[in-house]
């Protein structure tokens, strides 16, 4: 375990064995206690303006409990609010080292490993409750034991037992045991934000909107079951002849009560009992109105309807609104990670190796989505205009394993394939180069037959040997100057036509070099290669 000496904001040592005691232990007979709070009950539209009010003082515990009402009793917000925490929890995570020093890799590995813990899982999920209520908090119990400070576990808190100094309504604070607030211990507490609204943080979650659409869908519902109580079932009209008694009518009455509930009576001969259906349409005014409210929560919750409610729209909607809910998750996962930079990677790092200038980082979120099939189709494009592209950056878009590099070190390029022809098929001799002795060399090829042959081979062949001296007509070309006695310096010629910026300019440059050249000896050269030109169409149209 390194020996290092800490310090807080306020440069104040910090205490070390401070640290591997719990800071917010449950008590009997202290303010920290697990007695849950229902304040939804009975609750009215002013009881809830007055809740609200309150909770943008010091003491929001009232506001938070009403939260947990909320996510509990609302069956659809409870669903969509799990959906987007599940989908954040599960994100896939990335822990990338500071710089490529030996001891910035040895700091990621030990983030690494405890961030691709089984359990962290969970202890993420814990802290994306702040999506709901706006802030989490989770305490941190450092091991110690095997010489090193590990964090064996990420420990939720009830935010009642929490308070924001009366200074700026955002700096959190722990109760003691006497109910006075004293600040969290530095290194010990993940507090997390969803920052999902600037201001206050009792402010920022996504119930603070959804407690008022749960209010009125509240409403909404008692008085559909009411209705349904009332009008669920056919009305029992009874029907007497004007002539009967009153202890007739008196036993019609209680037949019709009885079948209520039995749905069995008897009733004197001449009397009648007719069904009439009461409820009509009158329901689905309270099923259009609970409706809508939920939609409103979809919206509120992951941006759109179509992953949640039963919605038109097809395949297409359906990207779409998939979409938004990954665009939601990539921003949740960005926050988070931000909280778990601050709040876990550091004080590891600072507690097994010292304070550092540079720290690793947690990424959370998919990777950029690419498109395989496009980029692989422009390579190909880009290799046959003669375009060299490097084979490791192709590897890891199709998940595949980078070979082994050529034996003289260099990493392997993809090239324009050679043209290939059998040897006997036009009476020419076998292809020389790295393509022909991949082919003839033991187990590189089936045989005549084998067209593609061994792909690897070919391409660390090419990477090692010069490229081709160029066709029929290069060769010819190059022979003809050769026996005129003239080489031309064709790099400095491209260096001042690249240095060129207007075509006035690359003509001038090209001008001089056929002045060096003169005129007569560049009309035998011409003369000669269109000779040769000529005479080599003559020749190749004779053999076919």
């Amino acid at each position: 375990m390194a020996r290092v000496t800490l310090y807080d904001q306020y440069d104040q040592p910090i205490d070390l064995e401070a640290l591997k005691r719990p800071q917010a232990e449950v008590t009997t007979t202290g303010v920290r206690q697990v007695v849950p709070e229902h304040p939804s009950w009975g609750l009215s539209p002013e009881g809830l303006a007055t809740i609200l009010r309150q909770s943008e003082g010091t003491d929001p515990s009232r506001w938070y409990a009403l939260c947990a009402d909320v996510e509990e009793k609302e069956w659809h917000y409870r669903g969509v609010l799990g959906q987007r925490r599940t989908a954040l929890a599960q994100l896939p995570i990335t822990v990338d080292p500071a710089s490529d020093a030996k001891e910035h890799i040895e700091h990621a590995d030990v983030i690494r490993s405890i961030m691709l813990r089984p359990e962290m899982v969970l202890s993420l999920f814990d802290l994306t409750d702040a999506l709901g209520k706006g802030v989490s908090f989770g305490e941190i119990d450092w091991d110690t034991s095997a010489g090193q400070w590990m964090p064996k576990e990420i420990l939720n808190k009830p935010l009642a037992w929490f308070r924001f100094a009366q200074l700026d309504l955002t700096t959190p604070q722990l109760l003691d045991e006497t109910g006075m607030p004293q600040a969290l211990l530095p290194y010990k507490w993940i507090k997390h934000r969803a920052r999902l609204n600037s201001g206050l943080p009792v402010r920022d979650g996504l119930t603070r909107a959804a407690t008022w659409a749960w209010m009125f869908k509240n409403f909404d519902i008692k008085a559909w079951m009411v209705f349904l109580n009332r009008y669920g079932q056919p009305l029992r009209l009874g029907k007497y002849p004007m002539s009967s008694k009153r202890e007739e009518r008196a036993t019609l009455l209680r037949a019709l009560r009885d079948m209520g509930s039995d749905f069995a009576a008897i009733i004197p001969e001449g009397m009648s009992v007719e069904f009439v259906d009461g409820s009509g349409d009158g329901a689905s005014a309270f099923k259009d109105q609970a409706v809508y409210f939920d939609e409103q929560i979809s919206k509120l919750t992951v941006g759109q309807t179509g992953t949640s409610d039963a919605s038109k729209g097809g395949y297409a909607v359906g990207r779409v609104h998939e979409g938004v809910l990954g665009a939601i998750c990539s921003y949740d996962g960005i926050v988070l990670a931000t909280s778990i930079n601050r709040d876990l990677v550091r004080p590891v790092v600072d507690l097994n190796f010292g304070p550092q200038k540079a720290y690793p980082t947690v990424k959370i979120g998919l990777p950029d989505q690419k498109n395989i099939e496009l980029i692989l189709k422009s390579i190909g494009d880009m290799i046959d205009r003669g375009l060299p592209v490097e084979a490791s950056q192709i590897y890891p878009l199709l998940g595949l394993t980078e070979p082994a590099k050529a034996s003289n070190g260099n990493s392997v390029v993809l090239l324009k394939p050679l043209a290939r022809s059998t040897p006997g098929e036009t009476g020419e001799s076998p292809p020389s180069g790295p393509r022909a002795r991949a082919d003839a060399s033991p187990g590189g090829g089936d045989g005549p037959d084998d067209e593609d042959g061994d792909e690897e081979e070919e391409i660390a062949a090419a990477a090692e040997e010069p490229a081709p001296a160029g066709d029929s007509i290069d060769q010819a070309t190059a022979q003809i100057l050769a026996d005129l006695g003239w080489t031309p310096d064709v790099g400095d010629m491209q260096e001042r036509l690249a240095a060129c910026t207007t075509p006035a300019e690359a003509r001038a440059v090209l001008a001089g070099y056929v002045d060096k050249l003169g005129t007569e000896q560049l009309t035998e050269i011409l003369a000669r290669a269109r000779f040769a030109a000529g005479l080599a169409g003559e020749t190749s149209a004779q053999d076919a």
